[in-house]
């Protein structure tokens, strides 16, 4: 018969000393995260001082702050690997934040146009369906082309998801202008998604900017804020 040690007991794994432990980590982590900055501070006083006795050069401020922030995120248990996974993850969320920031800039103005009934007055005929919900709302592709023949655009879609729609229907649309799509003349909320999407990727964009300009200024590196506004 296997003889169980104190310290096997059940009650180290119990929820209630994990969620403890995990306080405390998060809470030595955070102490650490504030003398680390009241020692950097403290840290770049003294550059600024040796700067100004002309002691040291400007160029050599800057390699001995980069390797102070290189020990101090070894201290701090960020090594280069999740430096560079943070970065990762930082430039997936921009990126996902720029697409979302693009397509409802793009979309936002022709849906919100057809919503109050302006654009070219036509016909939608659809030809094939891409996605059904329990298959009875269906997305539907087709043609358009509007009453007096000028405005003739094949391989769009037809915005929102449609019953009783089937090969060779003629449904009442409206081409407002969207590369993609055409609306129905009885009316559109796509526009409150595309404000959701548009408002969403710039929260991401520039809270993303604002972050890179305010470590840069807090850095003083104001030279290297005017070529990243150059870019821009």
């Amino acid at each position: 018969m296997e003889t169980r040690r104190p310290e096997d007991s059940d009650d180290e794994f119990s929820a209630p000393t994990y969620l403890q432990q995990k306080r405390q980590r998060r809470r030595a982590r955070h102490v650490a995260v504030i003398r680390s900055r009241q020692e950097l501070r403290a840290y770049r006083a003294s550059l600024d001082e040796r700067v100004r006795l002309g002691e040291i050069s400007r160029a050599a401020r800057r390699r001995y702050l980069a390797g102070w922030h290189r020990r101090a995120a070894r201290r701090l248990g960020e090594g280069p690997a999740s430096r560079w996974v943070r970065r990762v993850v930082v430039g997936i969320v921009v990126l996902i934040g720029a697409a979302f920031l693009i397509a409802g800039s793009v979309q936002i103005g022709p849906a919100y146009a057809a919503a109050h009934g302006h654009g070219t007055p036509g016909y939608f005929v659809a030809l094939r369906t891409s996605t059904c919900d329990q298959n009875r709302h269906c997305s539907w592709d087709g043609t358009f082309r509007s009453w007096n023949g000028r405005d003739v655009r094949a391989d769009v879609q037809l915005d929102g998801a449609w019953s009783g729609v089937a090969v060779g229907t003629k449904i009442p649309a409206l081409d407002s202008g969207d590369p993609f799509a055409v609306y129905p003349r009885t009316g559109s909320g796509q526009w409150h998604e595309d404000l959701i999407w548009l408002a969403l990727g710039t929260l991401i964009v520039v809270s993303w900017l604002w972050v890179v300009l305010f470590s840069q200024l807090r850095r003083g590196r104001w030279p290297a804020v005017q070529r990243l506004l150059r870019r821009i």
